[in-house]
């Protein structure tokens, strides 16, 4: 099995880009738009946390929200050390990286 990873987020903003130049009265629209973008990009880094105290509320949660006025799930219950391996994983990698930014400034 390949995986293959593609920069739809970039491309989706070269693309934007791209059209705000050749459409500039679109601004305004782009810069809502541009808002919603990033706040969902931040809320999947979050939702891929193995912390899950971290971890925000899912996409259709929201969804619920806007459409009903209450969120359709339930809360999850975090048991004592519940996916602390996974975590301490994450936390070595992210420290693995700023070691290795550091030596090449």
């Amino acid at each position: 099995s390949v995986t293959i990873y593609l920069p739809i987020r970039s491309l989706v903003v070269f693309i934007a880009a791209v059209h705000l130049v050749e459409n500039p009265d679109d601004i305004p629209s782009f810069m809502f738009g541009a808002i919603a973008f990033v706040m969902l990009s931040s809320l999947h880094f979050r939702r891929s946390s193995p912390n899950k105290l971290i971890r925000g509320q899912p996409y259709y949660y929201y969804l619920c929200l806007l459409l009903f006025g209450k969120g359709c799930v339930a809360p999850h219950n975090i048991e004592p050390y519940e996916n602390a391996e996974e975590y301490e994983a994450l936390k070595a990698r992210i420290e693995e990286k700023a070691a290795t930014f550091e030596k090449e400034a």
